[in-house]
């Protein structure tokens, strides 16, 4: 973000955090100007592009990860899951539970929370 100042000191930023369907929604009402979502969703009246991303899943962990993680791993592993309130129906949880049903395989979080940072305690 601070890069992105520098570059850009008279654009004025907010942040969000918002579900990808919740920001949809505030896109079309006029409330967002733009937003990045996870897809699907209900693009109806959006215009969806893509957006260059370099990194495949971002998590916080205690133990440091310095490989990628397979999909039974990660299935094994005692997750915390964000957006607790809206579940399943969230496009990145339902591209989860895609990924885990090919596999065989179940997600079961140990902690749901809205926000990753909350399941962490000091220290």
């Amino acid at each position: 973000m601070v890069n992105f100042r520098a570059l850009h000191p008279l654009v004025r930023v907010r942040i969000l955090q918002l579900n990808s369907r919740q920001v949809a929604e505030a896109v079309r009402g006029g409330d967002l100007e733009a937003g990045l979502v996870a897809l699907p969703i209900d693009d109806r009246s959006l215009d969806i592009g893509p957006v260059e991303w370099t990194a495949e899943a971002v998590y916080f962990s205690r133990r440091p990860v310095h490989r990628p993680v397979s999909i039974h791993e990660l299935a094994d592993a005692e997750l915390i899951l964000p957006d607790a309130q809206w579940g399943d129906m969230d496009p990145t949880r339902h591209q989860l539970l895609a990924l885990t049903q090919n596999a065989g395989v179940s997600v079961r979080p140990i902690v749901e929370v809205e926000s990753p940072a909350l399941a962490f305690g000091p220290g």
